[in-house]
């Protein structure tokens, strides 16, 4: 037979339109299996691979103090920036403050940052108008002068290129604009509109100042002579010799580290992207078996024509050309769709916030996307000829045993490679069950660990000072606590600069008496009166703080469990602690508490000191008598008209900021869940298809048993039987996959294993309950094939 392959083109395409349920099957297989893939594909190459928008961005670090127990970094202080810059070794440092909520005159907010006059030149950014900051624009008193982004510049000035030197009025005062940004500075977020100078005065700039760490990013551009590796060294070993950076109050565990600018935004997101690749890549392989399933039933059924064919001097190889024909016509909507749910899959991934918008790494529809999705395509096509391929070879040997009766000769054949597939679906979809199951069993243990401390019935709120690093004994704090107290439902009220879960940290370095020389880290807790009652922490030794410890001249502290047996020898009454030349006296020792997460070691020491007046910037906390989430909205509006609304960082139940602690485990089980979910359609989808293809060839016999007696319930369990054969083969896999994905997660997880029952139990009642349904219509089918029905199909 002569080929042609225009014709064998329109013969796919006549076959494929013939069947539009296996076509559309096919088309939303590929789209949501490929779709999904891409979508952690362009978020993995943006963040690890994609070009700093930068000049020479290799040449760009990001310096910090790194704290060891906490894993946070801090930046250096503007004190010690300026010492390096003026000593000419290091290149050039600048720095970048946190964002920040800016409103215009009219109460339109933008997102705004404060920066020094040295970070453009370091970042190569020139203005698209105007100039850039300047030495004396951070001077204190200098003219308000500020910087724009372009997309400010174009959507509220529509691009009038009189703007520079133009007055923008705030709501606290006005600037002047002395240039305009391109957007793709992202720094320090992705969608700042204004830029601030950083006063950089000499309190900032004092010798007091010098060795502190503080919470803005530090970023330098190493000379062009230098190489980095170098670089780093002598940074590092100048950092590590300074006196005044290393005191015997520094605490220990705090390292300073030059990292390369990229981990500012990528470090810490490769771990849940990997989790998300192989859920996707799991997903993607069963939907392969799938399609690889789908064909080769839809070819089995082809199994008369082709002997036919064959029979008449067809290759065997023309077959092939047929499936990828077929495939390609299949593929390429698909792919089309797939690159749509990729580009909506990366836009889920920052809604969940699996990944961070900060920063000039955004993730969004690229070439990788695209190269990605075809690649994929081109791999998914590999199983399904190999089991087209595997059929053929079989075909071709036994032509003539299948001119007659249909092909039912080879269809044994087709359906044993298809409950092969079906096995491997099964295990894919019972290792996801598990993985889901062990995060999920995680979470759950999380939210009802033992806190050492009753989280019940608490509000907490954060207020802000009204001046920026000025810390000061504030009274009207202390007269909003006492609006506080004399709530409905406020059983009592107390204060601490840091609460547990408060999502902020301080570690300071400690004197103990007896271990001379030698500095201890530990978190400072300045708390107010009742402290303790109100946060539910026991007291397990000496006393807590009362109106003896108010005086001016009393010194004493009060330490946690953890700093006693690590400092202290399990014995902390009496004993003396200083701190910056002051000495406190240890009158207690409290429960110890996490303060980051419910997994968090209880290996971070704390000690308490007593503050009679809250400072201006403190973190309050109000036990209720009734249900804390129902007292958020009167504390909030409470402390806003005490204080004023622009002083109120936040204002929530305990409880909730306890569950946002692992709230980053949320989003990996919804999409898990989904991923899940997907391959338990998978499942359904296949058993579906092999157990109806089954029935169809199995018509003949069953109709012979219909005529020896065999009822229609006996024809019903034989037909369930068939599918149930093969959930051990399928579970066994899945344990293994299981098992591999315990050891990938392995960090994620707590006090939960591969050996709990229940889990077990779950992920296979699931598996069996989706192949009972899948092979229940099926089954009925069979159960309604009448004797001569069965000779009408022979």
């Amino acid at each position: 037979m002569n080929f042609s392959l225009s014709m064998e083109l329109q013969r796919a395409w006549r076959r494929l339109v013939r069947a539009p349920g296996f076509s559309l099957s096919v088309i939303v297989l590929i789209a949501v299996s490929i779709g999904g893939v891409a979508a952690v594909a362009t978020a993995g190459w943006s963040l690890f691979a994609r070009p700093l928008p930068y000049s020479q961005a290799d040449r760009l670090v990001t310096i910090s103090g790194w704290y060891k127990r906490g894993d946070s970094h801090a930046g250096l202080s503007a004190a010690l920036v300026d010492v390096l810059n003026r000593e000419r070794k290091f290149g050039t440092i600048g720095i970048v403050e946190r964002p920040f909520e800016l409103r215009l005159a009219d109460g339109t907010g933008v997102r705004a940052g404060r920066i020094d006059h040295r970070l453009l030149d370091i970042l190569r950014v020139s203005p698209l108008a105007g100039r850039v900051l300047t030495e004396h624009d951070t001077a204190p008193g200098a003219d308000p002068v500020a910087l724009i982004s372009e997309r400010l510049w174009l959507d509220r000035f529509g691009g009038d290129v009189g703007i520079v030197d133009r007055v923008v009025d705030l709501q606290n005062g006005r600037v002047r604009v002395a240039g305009v940004l391109p957007d793709m500075l992202a720094l320090p977020a992705w969608d700042t509109d204004i830029w601030l100078p950083m006063e950089l005065g000499p309190e900032k700039l004092s010798p007091g100042m010098y060795s502190t760490l503080q919470s803005h990013t530090v970023i330098a551009r190493a000379d062009q002579d230098v190489g980095m590796e170098t670089y780093h060294q002598r940074l590092l070993a100048r950092l590590e010799s300074d006196e005044r950076l290393n005191s015997r109050e520094r605490p220990m565990d705090i390292e300073y580290r030059v990292r390369p600018l990229r981990e500012l935004w990528s470090a810490g997101q490769g771990d849940g992207l990997l989790i998300l690749a192989v859920a996707t890549g799991v997903v993607l392989l069963a939907a392969w078996l799938n399609l690889a399933g789908l064909w080769l039933a839809r070819w089995t059924g082809r199994t008369h024509e082709l002997a036919i064919q064959f029979a008449l001097g067809a290759r065997s190889g023309l077959a092939t050309v047929g499936v990828v024909l077929e495939y390609a016509l299949l593929g390429i909507p698909g792919l089309v769709l797939a690159t749509g749910i990729a580009s909506l899959g990366v836009e889920v991934l920052y809604a969940l916030e699996v990944l961070d918008e900060n920063g000039p790494l955004r993730a969004g529809l690229a070439l990788p996307t695209i190269t990605s999705g075809v690649v994929l395509l081109a791999f998914g096509l590999l199983p399904v000829l190999v089991a087209i391929r595997w059929h053929m070879r079989r075909l071709a040997h036994r032509s003539a045993g299948n001119l007659g009766g249909k092909g039912t000769g080879m269809r044994g054949g087709g359906a044993g490679m298809r409950r092969l597939l079906t096995i491997g679906q099964i295990g894919i979809a019972s290792s996801l069950l598990l993985v889901l199951g062990l995060l999920l069993t995680s979470w759950l243990k999380l939210l009802s660990e033992d806190l050492g401390f009753d989280s019940g019935r608490l509000v907490t709120a954060m207020v802000g000072s009204p001046q920026q690093f000025q810390l000061y004994p504030d009274v009207n704090v202390a007269a909003a606590a006492d609006r506080l107290r004399n709530l409905p439902g406020v059983d009592s009220v107390s204060w601490s600069n840091v609460v547990p879960f408060g999502g902020m940290e301080f570690i300071s370095g400690y004197i103990v008496d007896g271990r001379p020389g030698e500095s201890v880290a530990a978190r400072p807790r300045s708390v107010g009166p009742g402290f303790f009652g109100v946060a539910g922490i026991d007291l397990l030794s000496g006393r807590t703080f009362g109106l003896e410890d108010a005086g001016d001249g009393v010194k004493n502290a009060i330490v946690d469990e953890v700093f006693e047996r690590m400092y202290l020898d399990g014995a902390g009454v009496g004993r003396r602690v200083s701190s910056s030349g002051v000495e406190h006296r240890v009158v207690g020792v409290v429960e110890s508490v996490p303060h980051r997460s419910p997994d968090q070691e209880r290996d971070n020491p704390t000690i308490y000191t007593y503050s009679n007046t809250p400072e201006s910037q403190t973190q309050l906390l109000v036990r209720t008598s009734m249900d804390p989430k129902s007292m958020v909205a009167a504390v909030r509006d409470t402390l806003e008209r005490e204080l004023g609304e622009d002083r109120l960082y936040f204002v929530d139940s305990l409880a909730s900021r306890v569950r946002n602690s692992v709230s980053d485990r949320e989003p990996q089980l919804i999409l898990l869940g989904t991923f899940a979910c997907l391959a338990l359609l998978l499942v359904f989808y296949g058993l579906y298809a092999l157990q109806s293809y089954q029935v169809v060839a199995s018509t003949s016999e069953i109709g012979l048993r219909r005529a020896i007696g065999a009822s229609r319930t006996r024809i019903i369990y034989a037909e369930l039987a068939r599918p149930a054969r093969l959930l051990l083969p399928g579970l066994l896999l899945g344990m293994l996959g299981g098992w591999l994905g315990m050891r990938l997660i392995d960090e994620r997880l707590y006090n939960s294993g591969l050996g709990d029952p229940e889990l077990l139990a779950a992920t296979g009642a699931a598996i069996a309950l989706t192949t009972a349904l899948a092979a229940l219509v099926p089954a009925l089918r069979a159960s309604r094939i009448e004797p001569l029905e069965a000779l009408r199909h022979d």
